[in-house]
Formats: structure tokens, sequence, C-alpha cells
């Protein structure tokens, strides 16, 4: 994503688990900026990591829905309207860090918890439990600092 330029943040499971709440996750989730040029940015970063299916999707197409690519380790959800994150106030917002050499961007603790608010599953619904107690420590943390 990087070389490309792709804008996208890590939401999900892997995004909870990088605000040290881990747990089990069968695939990563990425908000990404919703316009053509972005969307063709991150359909030929995934096609050079090895997901062919995103050489059937057309960019317009990624704008519009989100959609699923795969490989034989591992899915990607690509989400351009996640609910409960404007893309744009959240890339503001975002954290980067490094995992495995490569920089990553990733919502913010206080965008993944409006996320997770708005989608309203079940397994969302247990993160934002622990999300929530994850803000306030560091809150407190920044008080006592």
């Amino acid at each position: 994503m990087a070389r490309e330029r792709a804008r996208y943040l890590v939401i999900g499971g892997f995004a909870v688990a990088l605000h040290g709440l881990p747990r089990v996750t069968e695939d990563i989730d990425l908000a990404i900026s919703p316009t053509l040029l972005n969307a063709r940015r991150v359909l030929r970063a995934m096609e050079k990591a090895g997901y062919g299916t995103a050489t059937m999707i057309r960019p317009e197409e990624l704008v519009e829905t989100e959609i699923v690519v795969c490989n034989d380790r591992l899915r990607v959800d690509l989400l351009t309207r996640p609910k409960g994150l404007a893309f744009p106030s959240a890339w503001r917002r975002r954290e980067t860090r490094v995992v495995h050499g490569v920089r990553v961007h990733f919502a913010s603790l206080e965008d993944l918890i409006a996320a997770k608010d708005a989608a309203g599953r079940p397994v969302d619904l247990a993160d934002l439990v622990r999300l929530r107690e994850a803000l306030e420590r560091r809150k407190v943390g920044r008080r006592d600092s």
C-alpha cells in the first residue's frame, strides 16, 4: 500500500489488537479513502501483494461498495464507507506503526470506538467494552503525566 501511496486505515480485529487488546480475527478490515484515484492505488497494491481477485474489480465498483479480496492466506475486506467512520477526519487522526518493517496506518482508538459502536454486531459490542476501558486508561495516564 505504501508504494502505491494508497490511503487506508486498518480497522477491525487487527486494529483492536494494536490498541493492546488482542483477539482472534479471520480477516483484515481496511477502510479506504473513497476516491477513484485511491481505489486504483488500493487495487494495484492488492494485486502486487498476491491478491489476484483484485484484477477482477473495477475501481468504480470499489468506490461504490465494499469488496472482499482473498489469496490463499488471508481475506481482506475493503470498505469505502464503514459505519461510524468519516474517512477524511479519521485519516487526520490515524496512528501509524511499523509492523514487520512496513509502515501501517490504523484508525485511532476514538475512531475505532465510533466504528465499532455504529457496526453493532455482537463481536463489535464485545470489543467496545474493552476499547472504552483502554481509552479511559489512556486518559488517566495523560492526566497523571
